[in-house]
């Protein structure tokens, strides 16, 4: 049993209003099963896969963007099981902000930057989760803070740059 909610179903353009998320941890990529996409797919539901784009160990340096074969090797797995990826573009880099979650606007900027590079490496075929749970301070330690005034100052840049690169891409 899983609690779940349907909202505004009249919007709904496919009979299955229901979809799914799954999260494919790092360490486990390369040995990871498709068996749930597959259900997923099987049982007609939406689904998305998680994978962690971890901004940190994308840009070793300043403008340079290095892609994990096994994320890559998985995103196109996924896919073929009938699901989409969820790239999840996240948390903080060493090389802005003194490695806190961006803040300033040249922080802001270079992660915009990397959304919109993996949006060009992934394509609309993804969906994109800019930040994850932005407002746990275990997780943000932002000059600006956990409030939704500054997730929206990371968000709209993100955003934006994602839809430049990759025009029809979701982000969630």
């Amino acid at each position: 049993d899983i609690p779940f909610t349907v909202t505004n179903t009249a919007a709904a353009t496919q009979s299955n209003v229901f979809g799914t998320n799954m999260h494919v941890l790092p360490q486990i990529l390369s040995n990871y099963s498709l068996a749930e996409p597959k259900a997923v797919a099987a049982a007609g539901l939406g689904g998305d896969v998680r994978l962690d784009l971890d901004w940190s160990t994308i840009e070793l340096t300043a403008g340079v963007y290095t892609w994990d074969p096994n994320v890559d090797a998985a995103a196109a797995a996924i896919t073929a099981a009938g699901a989409r990826p969820l790239m999840l573009l996240g948390y903080k880099n060493p090389l802005y902000d003194s490695n806190h979650v961006p803040s300033t606007s040249a922080a802001i900027a270079a992660f915009a930057a990397v959304a919109a590079a993996a949006a060009q490496h992934y394509g609309s075929g993804a969906d994109y989760v800019v930040f994850n749970e932005f407002n746990a301070s275990s997780g943000n330690n932002s000059a600006c803070g956990t409030t939704a005034d500054c997730y929206y100052a990371l968000l709209v840049p993100t955003s934006n740059a994602i839809h430049t690169a990759a025009p029809g891409a979701r982000v969630v």
